[in-house]
């Protein structure tokens, strides 16, 4: 029998080899065949990429023109610019905000944030455009007073169906990087925001050097065919889309370049090119047919382990279970609370429930050893519901039970559990029963397992000699 399952094991062992070789030698052929894919892929995955940067772009923007038109509505239900309301509400909206301001200009120009101070816009392009009707997003300026780069939303506010001023919020462009910065290409590329002129709305870290992404690009990087930079700067002002090609250190890099729709922005996102590979070629149907297959065989491969597993499994649980109550066994009991102590338990205090149904033998004589088993198996649910999980419950044989209650936290639990036990009358379909213990503590009564157990086992007889229904503790009896 030895014989025969070692010779189906080496040759189920063959069969997933030779799966796996195939595997692999499919594996190879595909990747060989597919590798021009994924430059076109890639392109897709940069414009997918730059599609959700434009998005969330105008989201950004959309939300702060939400938050203007709500000063303005405020704004035009009140008595004047100057209201104090409106300036407890500006004070509330700029607090604690580090990248943004918000505040409300009159036909004057001057325009107050609710700190108290007042700055004249009045020359400011987007300040005549806002009251000329227009909602307004600036390019990028420098704010005078911090020397930030900033853009302004200006809206305006109406009272009556006339202009009356304008709502504007000053943005630090780094709110924009910000937004940007969880690129999707993880550490091998960036996203950021330009104007025509290569002013950058938003940047990453390494371009605080240069004036504009062309200048940095020209210090640089190396330009080689028709991906030359004056080609890329037309491209971008004619507001074109598309891939742009160009070498630092010799290492080939993208940019893949699309129009925001906001002003003259154009999005941009960057990708190295080791991170991608560059053919372009089409799947094949021969590699389409080996793509599957090696499916198929990591399919079968799985299969097989899963069917192995599930047989030792099986046969391994069944080896481990008494059939009729799914408890332990002895044997297997005795290797686990050896194996116990010979590791973390042998420095700790364990107590030995030896125990048994009495007249058990009357029970099977009169009601049938059918009743006599739903007993046993009852009484086996009872120990599960009265132990702990960690502790060791197995029938050692006919109608007597082990119970290992491991790492006790005090020696009161064991009086308690075995009270508790003697406390029951009855099992399986309402049969009358009695339970009987013998109990030894580890290692004041024995400093092993079989030890504890054959103490544990004069416990009990002295408990079926002295009345049964009881329980005796071995160290009582010395």
């Amino acid at each position: 029998m030895l014989r025969k399952r070692t010779s189906s094991n080496i040759i189920l062992i063959a069969i997933v080899v030779v799966l796996v070789l195939l595997s692999v030698v499919s594996f190879v052929l595909y990747q060989n065949n597919t590798r021009n894919i994924l430059a076109e892929k890639s392109k897709a995955d940069m414009k997918k990429s730059t599609d959700q940067s434009i998005i969330l772009t105008n989201s950004l923007i959309d939300n702060y023109f939400s938050e203007l038109d709500t000063i303005a509505i405020f704004c035009s239900v009140n008595t004047g610019i100057n209201d104090h309301e409106i300036f407890e509400l500006l004070q509330r909206k700029n607090l604690g905000n580090t990248y943004s301001q918000i505040g409300v200009a009159g036909l004057d120009g001057f325009i107050y944030t609710g700190s108290g101070s007042k700055q004249d816009v009045s020359g400011q392009d987007y300040f005549q455009r806002a009251i000329k009707g227009e909602r307004v997003v600036s390019n990028v300026i420098t704010d005078a007073n911090t020397g930030r780069d900033i853009i302004v939303l200006a809206i305006p506010i109406e009272r009556n169906g006339v202009i009356t001023g304008a709502a504007c919020a000053q943005y630090d462009v780094q709110s924009f990087t910000d937004l940007l910065s969880s690129s999707q290409f993880k550490g091998a590329g960036a996203t950021m925001i330009m104007q025509k002129n290569g002013k950058m709305v938003s940047s990453y870290v390494g371009m605080e050097a240069f004036d504009t992404f062309y200048d940095a690009l020209e210090q640089q990087m190396e330009f080689r065919g028709e991906n030359t930079l004056e080609s890329f700067k037309s491209r971008v002002k004619n507001e074109e889309s598309g891939l742009f090609t160009y070498f630092r250190n010799n290492n080939e890099r993208y940019v893949y370049f699309e129009p925001v729709g906001i002003n003259d922005w154009t999005m941009i996102s960057l990708v190295m090119a080791e991170t991608i590979d560059k053919q372009t070629t089409a799947i094949n149907a021969g590699a389409f047919v080996l793509m599957i297959f090696n499916i198929l065989l990591y399919g079968v491969i799985l299969a097989i382990v899963i069917a192995i597993i599930k047989r030792f499994g099986k046969q391994m649980e069944a080896n481990q279970r008494d059939p009729l109550t799914r408890l332990y066994n002895k044997d297997i009991a005795h290797t686990i609370i050896e194996r116990h102590l010979k590791k973390e338990g042998q420095k700790q205090r364990h107590a030995c429930f030896f125990l048994d149904i009495d007249d058990f033998k009357h029970i099977n004589d009169t009601y049938g050893h059918q009743t006599g088993d739903d007993v046993l198996f009852s009484v086996a649910q009872i120990l599960l519901h009265c132990f702990r999980e960690t502790d060791i419950i197995a029938r050692f044989g006919g109608d007597e039970f082990v119970v290992w209650i491991k790492d006790l936290p005090s020696a009161d639990i064991v009086r308690q559990k075995a009270e508790m036990l003697c406390n029951i009358t009855a099992a399986g379909p309402n049969i009358p029963i009695s339970l009987s213990i013998g109990i030894a503590w580890y290692p004041s009564d024995g400093t092993s397992y079989t030890e504890v157990m054959q103490h544990a086992d004069e416990a009990l007889y002295r408990t079926k000699h002295s009345g049964k229904g009881n329980y005796q503790f071995y160290s009582d009896l010395q």
